[in-house]
């Protein structure tokens, strides 16, 4: 008798153990709510997104074709068969890089080239030709309403080729400011910037939220000082250009949130434990249901996220104690992380419910990525635009003083140094103005 009550005790003890090791926690509710309210399908009906793909395609239906093409991607992800490397690249353009290597079409920002594109005009607008169409459809999608995210896992926008359009596209601007043509210049580079800053607002993917830093440097600013330059004098028209960055386009939540949501959707379990599950010996099942636990993974990348995230009803005024509040716990998350991995015997012990989890997240978890800094500098150099565009009309000393033009991250007026306007940051912001202004 005794033997038997210690056979079945043993059973019992062996079972309890396995549904232990086997059973997954339950999805922590914050992290639960979180995914659910960013994920959702796209609208793709004039999807901006989607025009963005049929950009250069020569047929007449290249909106439906791109749309097929894109559902096409999305069904071979689900069925397992693409990879990371495979993925759609949109616009597909590859000709227009050679437009970003061509000495022809240097940064508007870099000393001499605006007067080296000018001197070489007629050359350049005959290469522009043959894409005129292309750019002009690229503009024209910033006046959709449509711009619902597409799937990031199975598409990924072309960072080079978009570059190389924003970039094609001021010199076009450039070249119509040169003809006079002012007003027309002034509303191609409204839309411009529009479409630039609506990509960047409704798209969590790096290279969207990149883009509108660099253009506004190399692009926009020396297109608006060129306008300053000139005769123009409807300055309601960019309006969009010159308006500060909102919180949601300075914001890198999205950034991190989306990658959660990609994360919880590339961990799940029938994907990751696929071919055991396929398996006839229902001990391959529970082996791979010991080793890896769905929602064990993705808390653990939601504790990594949500230390990133700042709130989202931060004001300007305390945005930077925000950043460098998530930059140290993001440190933080990331030094767990780098001593985990050089340790996996260590780290297999203390996470023995999730190992295959675990070494996932380790090996994948988010680096130190962080363009706050960055953000807050263009955010700056649009005020100093508006505080150029102003001077047209009032003495620059007098405009430094509208309150209007109050450095939001600090509380300071900006200040004139030799013929320079500047905000005092971490650095000094400036822009040249000439003596008139």
């Amino acid at each position: 008798m005794k033997k038997i009550i210690i056979i079945v005790s043993s059973i019992a003890m062996l079972l309890a153990l396995l549904k232990h090791l086997a059973t997954d926690d339950q999805l922590l509710p914050e992290a639960r709510h979180l995914i659910s309210k960013n994920a959702k399908q796209p609208n793709l009906e004039n999807n901006a997104y989607i025009s963005l793909m049929a950009l250069g395609e020569p047929s007449s239906n290249s909106y439906e074709l791109s749309l097929i093409k894109y559902r096409n991607s999305v069904k071979a992800f689900r069925q397992n068969a693409i990879n990371f490397g495979e993925i759609m690249m949109y616009p597909q353009l590859d000709k227009f890089t050679i437009y970003q290597e061509s000495s022809n079409f240097c940064p508007l920002d870099e000393k001499g080239c605006i007067n080296q594109l000018l001197k070489n005009k007629n050359v350049i607008e005959a290469e522009l030709k043959h894409i005129d169409s292309i750019i002009l459809d690229f503009i024209k999608i910033s006046k959709l309403e449509n711009f619902d995210e597409l799937n990031s896992l199975s598409t990924a926008p072309d960072f080079e080729v978009l570059m190389s359009l924003f970039r094609l596209t001021g010199i076009k601007i450039l070249f119509l400011i040169d003809d006079g043509q002012y007003d027309k210049a002034a509303v191609l580079l409204s839309e411009l910037v529009t479409l630039d800053r609506r990509f960047s607002k409704t798209n969590s993917e790096v290279a969207f939220f990149v883009l509108p830093m660099i253009n506004y440097q190399t692009i926009y600013t020396p297109l608006i000082q060129e306008l300053i330059k000139s005769d123009f004098t409807e300055w309601g028209v960019i309006k969009p250009a010159i308006t500060p960055l909102s919180i949601a386009e300075i914001s890198m939540n999205s950034i991190w949130i989306k990658r959660l949501i990609e994360g919880a959707t590339v961990f799940k379990f029938a994907h990751i434990a696929e071919t055991s599950l396929k398996q006839i010996n229902p001990l391959n099942k529970l082996q791979a249901r010991i080793k890896y636990k769905e929602n064990m993974t993705i808390n653990k990348m939601f504790g990594i996220t949500k230390a990133q995230l700042i709130p989202e009803s931060v004001s300007k005024k305390n945005l930077v104690f925000e950043y460098l509040s998530a930059k140290e716990r993001g440190q933080k998350e990331h030094k767990k992380l780098k001593e985990e991995l050089e340790h996996p015997l260590w780290s297999s012990i203390k996470n023995y419910r999730n190992v295959v989890g675990n070494f996932m997240v380790i090996t994948s978890g988010p680096g130190l990525l962080n363009f706050y800094q960055d953000k807050i500098e263009t955010d700056l150099r649009i005020l100093l635009l508006n505080a150029l565009v102003m001077s047209i009309d009032s003495p620059i000393e007098q405009v430094i003083s509208d309150p209007k033009l109050i450095n939001p991250y600090n509380g300071e007026i900006p200040f004139i140094r030799a013929q320079s306007i500047c905000y005092k940051h971490l650095k000094d912001i400036c822009l040249p103005f000439t003596p008139n202004q």
